[in-house]
């Protein structure tokens, strides 16, 4: 696979259209800030590549897509895209996938690479889902996005993600890129199918053993068919012998059928009446207890009694009414008085005010009739005169608020009399009202009484005479009965009478042993059925127990295998990455070697690496920067050529970012050592850096960012 064009669109960093076609050999990518050209960092170099994996499989190193939507892009709700033109096989493709009103993704087969829309050919039709286009893309690359992430891309600042990780990480991460889970799922698989395989003939056997059991218990049952068919005709047998019986009764069946009828006719009837006889006595009793209650003289005195209680209660009732009316009286004259008294004192009170008002003040005045000057001693007499005045009048005030109180402390006392006199009648209006109700429930009572002594009465005369209906019937009974019996004695002088229904219970007897023996017959039948199916049910089974215990042979083999596939697979390609890695080291530095093997005493299995240089073990720590560089290319290149040949498919590009790092200058050129070897295996080589030898490749593409941000291609 190699990559013909990448165009980006509201990407990342790149708001706007940014086409580049990649060329063959090794490309450096370097980028430089428009306000600063000795930043790099930030510039957008990483984002191109980036566009790759999102294209082909919408990730990368983003967790959220919508962190790949440029931010001006996104505010103004515009649209975002990345189309990745590649080749592969002889056939060239193109992938469009990006966002414009949610989420699209676009497949096509290309003619040539070119803004002619007409010569693409989309895999799919418009109906497509992202899903079902997505795996059109795998089945043309033949590589899930961590298989085709750890062939193709040395990611910055992880390129010793492998090397320099947990040993359980490390063998994580290999299960994964070698895609063993699938072969895992497959094993899975398998042992789903083994196990139902298992169960199967576990089933057939269960069943076979089931119906042979069963074939047995119905080879005993069948025995007894013979004994019951023999059972059978004795019983019918029996039965006609029972049946002729009943000839000798056709001429006297009649007379036995009316006989048995007046019989129990007859016993009803002396039934009835011994009923009937009981039930007048205990009614008689009834009837004189009714009787001896209303004539009771202790309901004639109960109501004397209360009546005499009324009458009492009536003169006090009259007596305390005419003590009320002598207290209403005197409150009346009372209060008379004291509406008196209150005039009398609101008089002297507006009086005492009209003196008071009449009181000269000052030591001169103006008369206010005659307008004349007053002198002081007129002024003096006249204040005399008015307080002999005023003391007169609260003297006679004092005199009558003494009085008012006397008489309404009367009134409150004759009022609180009165009250308790209402009291005391309104108590007697209660009393005399319960024993009027008292006297009423007694003459209820009495009523009652009469009327049930009346309705026993006619009920006693009611059966009395059902009971004379009765006896005159028992005695026509008594003779039907007598001539019946003496008609039977003219058929059977001899008076040896069977009873008939012990005939019948004879014959009931039979009938039911017919039905019970014919149900065991029939039962018996079909047994002899069941145990023809069962056979033919055996057969059936074993034949089907051999075809599934070939099948569980297989399968079984078949798990065997699948068990150890994902080991087989995995400790390969550990081997052969390590060859290829060793292969590209050591035509770098020839007396460095990795060890890559698989922790059998552990049992998480950890993947192990560890290495050797001047023949002496080393860890990874210890190995210099340019040493560990060209470790890790080399490892990654080893998984990278194992995974290719594996998913049979051809990677022919690789990308590097920032592969020199913090190196120094003999170190570096170690690093372009094995670009040159790389280049045996691909076609294109990009190395995303921001050091200066980079100008120096074959081809270099520039990357500009402006001041505001956005990314371009100088």
């Amino acid at each position: 696979m190699i990559i013909k064009y990448i165009e980006l669109l509201g990407f990342g960093s790149y708001e706007h259209l940014t086409r580049w076609k990649v060329p063959m050999g090794i490309t450096g990518i370097v980028g430089v800030y428009d306000e600063n050209v000795k930043k790099s960092n930030g510039s957008g170099k990483s984002t191109i590549i980036s566009g790759i994996t999102y294209a082909l499989y919408g990730e990368g190193e983003c967790t959220k897509l919508e962190e790949l939507v440029n931010d001006r892009v996104k505010a103004s709700k515009g649209m975002m895209s990345v189309k990745l033109g590649f080749e592969i096989n002889g056939q060239t493709y193109e992938v469009v996938r990006g966002i414009k009103n949610g989420s699209y993704l676009d497949f096509y087969k290309t003619t040539e690479i070119s803004e002619d829309v007409n010569s693409r050919i989309r895999i799919g039709d418009e109906s497509t889902n992202i899903k079902e286009t997505q795996q059109s893309i795998y089945n043309v690359l033949k590589m899930e996005y961590d298989m085709f992430s750890a062939s193709g891309f040395f990611e910055q600042n992880k390129l010793d993600k492998f090397i320099d990780a947990d040993p359980a990480v490390r063998r994580s991460y290999t299960d994964k890129v070698f895609d063993l889970e699938s072969w895992r799922t497959a094993s899975k698989s398998s042992l789903a199918i083994l196990t139902e395989s298992k169960n199967k003939v576990s089933d057939l056997l269960k069943q076979i053993l089931n119906q042979e059991t069963r074939e047995k218990e119905l080879e005993k049952e069948l025995i007894k068919i013979e004994s019951k068919q023999k059972e059978m005709v004795e019983l019918l047998t029996q039965k006609t012998e029972k049946e002729e019986g009943f000839s000798k009764y056709d001429k006297v069946y009649p007379i036995l059928t009316r006989l048995t009828f007046d019989q129990e006719a007859l016993d009803k009837n002396k039934f009835s009446i011994k009923k009937y006889t009981e039930d007048i006595f205990a009614k008689y009793i009834a009837l004189g207890k009714l009787r001896e209650k209303l004539l009771s003289p202790l309901l004639a005195e109960e109501v004397s009694t209360y009546n005499e209680l009324i009458e009492k209660n009536v003169i006090s009732k009259e007596s305390l009414t005419k003590d009320e009316a002598a207290i209403i009286d005197q409150i009346n004259a009372v209060n008379k008085k004291v509406v008196g008294y209150s005039n009398t004192i609101a008089s002297i009170n507006t009086e005492i005010k009209m003196e008071s008002e009449r009181v000269l003040a000052g030591d001169s005045a103006t008369c206010p009739v005659c307008r004349q000057d007053i002198t002081q001693e007129h002024i003096d007499f006249e204040n005399s005169k008015i307080e002999v005045r005023l003391k007169e009048l609260k003297e006679k005030l004092q005199i009558q608020t003494a009085e008012y109180t006397v008489e309404r402390e009367s009134e409150k006392e004759l009022t609180k009399k009165r009250d308790e006199i209402k009291n005391v009648i309104s108590l007697i209006d209660v009393e005399v009202a319960n024993l009027n109700k008292k006297i009423h429930l007694k003459e209820i009572e009495k009523l009652t009484l009469d009327k049930d002594i009346q309705s026993l009465s006619q009920d006693i005369k009611n059966v009395e005479a059902i009971k004379l209906g009765i006896e005159e019937d028992l005695i026509q009974l008594e003779e039907a009965i007598a001539e019946s019996n003496k008609s039977i004695a003219e058929v059977f002088p001899d008076g040896k009478l069977i009873n008939l229904e012990d005939l019948k219970n004879e014959i009931n007897v039979i009938n039911s042993n017919i039905v019970q023996v014919t149900k065991e017959i029939t039962e018996l039948n079909l047994f002899k059925k069941e145990s023809e199916e069962i056979k033919k049910l055996i057969e059936e089974n074993k034949s089907n127990l051999k075809i599934n215990q070939e099948d569980l042979y297989f399968n079984e083999l078949g798990t065997s295998l699948f068990k150890e596939i994902p080991t087989t697979i995995f400790q390969e390609s550990i081997a052969e990455v390590e060859t290829a890695a060793n292969n590209i080291i050591q035509r770098v530095i020839p007396t460095l070697q990795v060890k890559i093997w698989e922790d059998l005493d552990k049992k998480s299995r950890k993947l192990m690496i560890s290495f050797i240089s001047n023949g002496f073990e080393r860890s990874y720590e210890r190995l210099s920067g340019g040493e560990k560089t060209i470790a890790n290319i080399g490892v990654r290149l080893g998984y990278s050529q194992v995974i290719t040949a594996r998913a049979n498919t051809s990677i022919d590009f690789i990308v590097l970012d920032e592969p020199f790092g913090a190196l120094d200058e003999e170190n570096r050129d170690l690093v372009k050592k094995i670009f040159a070897i790389m280049s045996q295996w691909f076609t294109q080589i990009i190395v995303i850096s921001h050091d200066d030898s980079i100008e120096n490749f074959p081809n270099v593409l520039r990357i500009g960012k402006t001041e505001d941000g956005v990314s371009y291609i100088i």
